[in-house]
């Protein structure tokens, strides 16, 4: 929460950076207030021009905790694809495999993580 006002300000102050809004939402999204972070997310991606993987992992994270699953997994999976380094979206789709019922693909994604990282110890459930 003490980070909130000034990334609220950084996005006043630089309204066209879009670091700023990415920031901001991922402060909003540690709140647990994702509906706000999604449409800041969506403006740090017309700013960008795109998609970086931080801001499809952010994405998928406010996708899923706003009860959008589905649409969720699917951002994790493009992401996956087109960056097969990237832990955390293995970690994030392994949770929600899990939380599916499907402990076959919440394992195999949990064991990706490792491979990736064998310090990732949230990977270790």
């Amino acid at each position: 929460d003490a980070a909130s006002p000034y990334a609220e300000k950084a996005v006043q102050l630089n309204p066209k950076s879009p670091e700023s809004y990415l920031t901001l939402a991922i402060v909003r999204l540690d709140q647990g207030r994702s509906t706000e972070a999604l449409p800041l997310l969506e403006k740090a991606s017309t700013l960008y021009g795109g998609d970086l993987p931080d801001l499809s992992y952010q994405r998928a994270r406010a996708l899923a905790d706003s009860g959008r699953i589905e649409e969720a997994v699917y951002e994790l999976d493009k992401l996956i694809a087109s960056s097969p380094g990237h832990g955390p979206a293995y970690f994030l789709r392994g949770r929600l495999a899990l939380k599916a019922g499907q402990a076959d693909k919440a394992a195999a994604d949990f064991q990706s993580v490792l491979v990736l990282d064998p310090d990732f110890v949230d990977a270790y459930c």
